[in-house]
C-alpha cells in the first residue's frame, strides 16, 4: 500500500502543480470513513484523503462533496477556522484507477479526546457553531438535503448475510432488534418535522473533525456540510462535546454547550429538541447501517473497522436513548 500511495501523491504533487515529493507519505489515523496521509513537497505539506469507496460509488455523492468544499472555501473567507479542500482551477477531484481523491494543506495541530475535552474546548465550539449559523453565505450552491431514507424493511434485508458471516455481530443486532425498529420509525417522523428553520453548517462538528494548536483550533472535513435544522445540528454538536468514549453525557459540559452557544447569537426552538434527539439518533443508525455493510468488503481493514464500528455503534444508540430525559432537560 506504501508504493501504490507513494506513486498516486507523485501523481498528485503533478496534478495540482505541488512540486516534487521528497519525503515517504505518512499514513495519518483518527478518521472513521476516508483514508489519509501526509506528505512533504519542495513547496510545503499536504494532506490526501482517500474517499471512501462506498461514498464515492452513491449518486450524487461526489458532487455534493464538491460543494460542501466551496460552502467550507465561504466559510473561511468569513473568517471561521475552516480547512477546505485545494481545488486544481475550478476542479476538485483526482481521479486514479483505485479511487477519488481530495487535497488539503497539511495543518499541525491534535484532535482531542472524548476523555480530554476540556470546558474552553467546549466554550469555543459552541461559540464557533454560533457563528457560523449566524453567516448568511452568498453566491454558494447548497447540496440538496438528503432525506431520512433508512426504513426497518431496509435495516432487516441488511442484515440477513450477518447470520451466516458475522453470527456473533448478528447475534447482538437480533437482541435488539425491536428496539432497533422503534428508534427508526421515531426517526422517520422527527425528520418531517424537521424539514423548517434550516442553516449551512458543518453538519458533523465533532472532537475528530478539530485539530487544536495550542488555544487556536481548525475545523476540518466539511464533506457533509449542506442544510440541517438548526436545533438538530446545536443538539447534536453540544451531545458530541460532552460524550465521554463510554458515551455518557456530562451534563454540566452540555448545559456549558447551550449556555455559550445562546449567549453568542445562536437560536435554540425547545419546541424542535426532542425530533432534533431522534434525528440524531437516527444519523447513528444510518452509520451501523454503513458499517454493516462494510463486513462484506473485500478489505480486511474495511471488515475489521465494520465489526468494532457496529458494536461501538449500537452501545452509543443504547446508552443515548438511555439518557434522552438528561438531554432534552
Amino acid at each position: 500500500m506504501t508504493m501504490q500511495i507513494k506513486s498516486v501523491i507523485q501523481r498528485v504533487c503533478d496534478y495540482y502543480h505541488i512540486g516534487k515529493l521528497l519525503e515517504e507519505p505518512i499514513r495519518l489515523h483518527g478518521g472513521l470513513l476516508h483514508y489519509s496521509w501526509m506528505f512533504t513537497t519542495s513547496q510545503n505539506q499536504f494532506v490526501i484523503k482517500k474517499i471512501n469507496p462506498q461514498i464515492a460509488a452513491k449518486p450524487q455523492a461526489l458532487n455534493n462533496i464538491y460543494l460542501a468544499e466551496l460552502i467550507a472555501a465561504k466559510f473561511a473567507a468569513n473568517k471561521v477556522a475552516a480547512v477546505s479542500a485545494i481545488f486544481n482551477k475550478e476542479k476538485l477531484f483526482f481521479y486514479n484507477n483505485n479511487g477519488v481523491y481530495l487535497l488539503f494543506p497539511y495543518i499541525p495541530g491534535r484532535m482531542t479526546s472524548l476523555e480530554d475535552v476540556t470546558v474552553k474546548q467546549v466554550k469555543n465550539i459552541a461559540e464557533t457553531l454560533a457563528k457560523i449559523h449566524q453567516i448568511k453565505l452568498s453566491g454558494v450552491q447548497v447540496p440538496p438535503v438528503e432525506p431520512f431514507s433508512l426504513t426497518v424493511e431496509r435495516f432487516l434485508e441488511s442484515i440477513k448475510s450477518l447470520s451466516s458471516t458475522m453470527p456473533d455481530v448478528y447475534a447482538l443486532i437480533k437482541l435488539n432488534i425491536e428496539f432497533i425498529k422503534d428508534l427508526i420509525e421515531h426517526a422517520i417522523a422527527a425528520n418531517k418535522k424537521l424539514t423548517k428553520n434550516l442553516i449551512i453548517s458543518h453538519r458533523d462538528l465533532d472532537p475528530k473533525n478539530v485539530l487544536w494548536k495550542n488555544d487556536s483550533f481548525f475545523i476540518i472535513d466539511w464533506e457533509s456540510a449542506g442544510l440541517i435544522n438548526q436545533t438538530k445540528d446545536v443538539l447534536s454538536t453540544a451531545v458530541y462535546w460532552s460524550i465521554n468514549e463510554a458515551h455518557h453525557v456530562d451534563v454540566s459540559r452540555l448545559r456549558l454547550f447551550f449556555r455559550s452557544y445562546l449567549a453568542t447569537g445562536g437560536k435554540l426552538e425547545q419546541a424542535d429538541k426532542s425530533a432534533a434527539l431522534s434525528s440524531f439518533i437516527g444519523d447513528w443508525l444510518v452509520w451501523l447501517e454503513f458499517n454493516l455493510q462494510r463486513l462484506a468488503s473485500n478489505s480486511e481493514a474495511e471488515r475489521v473497522l465494520g465489526i468494532a464500528q457496529s458494536k461501538n455503534t449500537l452501545l452509543a444508540i443504547t446508552a443515548l436513548y438511555g439518557q434522552k430525559d438528561k438531554i432534552l432537560t
